[in-house]
């Protein structure tokens, strides 16, 4: 599943002690930008690459969503902690 997968891709490539992660997804048909950060366990901020293969996991993601779901969302925000837990929130331009 997706899920899983983004969040290996996540703690895969941030080199830092990392307390939280958000990657915020904006995909549309033919073309998509991800935007991404941490929190590191003192509190700075910092920014961090990720293989294309995590823009391809949100946009298989957006696809699920369209098929099963009956809509495709603009823009996915996926926050996740160190710890496993994550809450992702979906924005739908109509």
């Amino acid at each position: 599943m997706e899920i899983e997968e983004i969040y290996s891709e996540i703690g895969n490539s941030i080199n830092d002690d990392w307390e939280k992660a958000i990657i915020e997804a904006e995909i549309e048909d033919d073309n998509g930008e991800l935007y991404r950060k941490y929190i590191n366990k003192s509190g700075s901020e910092g920014q961090f690459e990720s293989e294309f293969t995590t823009y391809k996991l949100f946009k298989e993601l957006r696809n699920y969503f369209e098929n099963t779901k009956g809509g495709k969302w603009d823009k996915a925000i996926f926050t996740l902690e160190s710890s496993g837990k994550f809450d992702i929130e979906f924005e739908y331009n109509e």
